[in-house]
């Protein structure tokens, strides 16, 4: 578990996942086996949820299109519950931005959970304590 410190004081956990996580789309897998003509809902989706950053790295491609948007916790929380619908994925919330700096991140990420996601995060790390 590593502890994520938010610029709010907020803490919140996040838990490494097990490496052996297809086995937990097995009906995909098994689907897939008997040659089944389907379209599969995706495995992994990446959310970007702010594009707000708390570095200045020369040599980020996003560099130049930060302007301050964070998307609304309402809007994110519907979309985790819509992809929930559809199957049990992993999400990821990666670049585009520092998803630590997100003023709802914890909640953001518990809904996820709660709703039976794995979740995957891509940070710069300047949050992340433990």
């Amino acid at each position: 578990m590593q502890l994520a410190s938010r610029p709010s004081g907020e803490n919140c956990m996040i838990a490494q996942k097990n490496p052996s996580k297809i086995m937990s789309h097995w009906r995909l897998l098994e689907q897939l086996a008997k040659d089944r003509i389907f379209i599969p809902p995706p495995v992994t989706v990446e959310l970007d949820i702010t594009n707000v950053c708390n570095q200045g790295c020369p040599w980020c491609r996003y560099a130049d299109t930060r302007n301050g948007e964070v998307m609304k916790e309402e809007l994110a929380i519907r979309l985790l519950s819509e992809l929930a619908e559809l199957n049990r994925m992993g999400i990821v919330f990666p670049g585009g931005g520092e998803p630590l700096t997100h003023p709802a991140f914890c909640r953001i990420i518990g809904r996820a959970q709660a709703f039976g996601h794995d979740v995957g995060i891509v940070s710069n790390g300047l949050l992340v304590t433990g």
